[in-house]
């Protein structure tokens, strides 16, 4: 393939078929079309990233549309969205530092396999908790935004950066009066 690709994304030719295959379908299509390139790990941080940003766009898109949303401003903006974070990460990133947690992989994966399970027991259990405290943390947040009128003011503010992404007018005040399933919550 070519070799040429986005200099100013820090990305070869050859890194635009796992990332149209993750943009029309999903990440783990991208990943399986990544993994016969020899990326270094700056490449494939990169690109990881702007997957995140713009995968499964038919689907997400949809999605996106039938919360209200412009399919075409979202579907532009995600795009736009990924490449701007390429440039950035080129910019930012140091150069090919893949190696290094490669080799601390293969290090740990040589003591065993019940060390290695143990190890990535106790890091899963150590992100679990962490997000947990977080989720709690933001649930316990907005609702004393919400007791204190904040939220209507975050509505207000917000109403333009919601126009930016194509959401109707009614989608700042929503989130203030809605539960989760989006019935109106009942009057104190």
């Amino acid at each position: 393939m070519d070799r040429a690709g986005v200099p100013a994304a820090g990305l070869p030719g050859e890194a635009a078929l796992p990332f149209l295959t993750g943009a029309l379908l999903n990440i783990y299509s991208a990943l399986a079309a990544m993994a016969p390139l020899a990326l270094d790990g700056r490449q494939i941080t990169i690109l990881a990233i702007m997957l995140l940003i713009s995968h499964n766009l038919p689907v997400e898109v949809s999605v996106q549309r039938r919360a209200g949303s412009s399919w075409l401003r979202i579907l532009v903006l995600r795009l736009v969205m990924s490449l701007v974070a390429a440039f950035a990460l080129n910019l930012i990133l140091p150069g090919a530092g893949g190696t290094v947690h490669a080799q601390a992989a293969v290090g740990l994966g040589a003591s065993g396999l019940p060390k290695v399970l143990r190890h990535w027991l106790a890091d899963a259990a150590w992100l679990i908790g962490k997000i947990v405290v977080i989720v709690i943390g933001l649930m316990i947040l907005q609702n004393v935004l919400k007791e204190f009128g904040v939220m209507r003011w975050l509505a207000q503010v917000l109403r333009p950066v919601l126009w930016l992404l194509g959401l109707p007018q009614r989608t700042a005040s929503s989130g203030s009066s809605r539960t989760h399933s989006g019935s109106r919550s009942a009057p104190p």
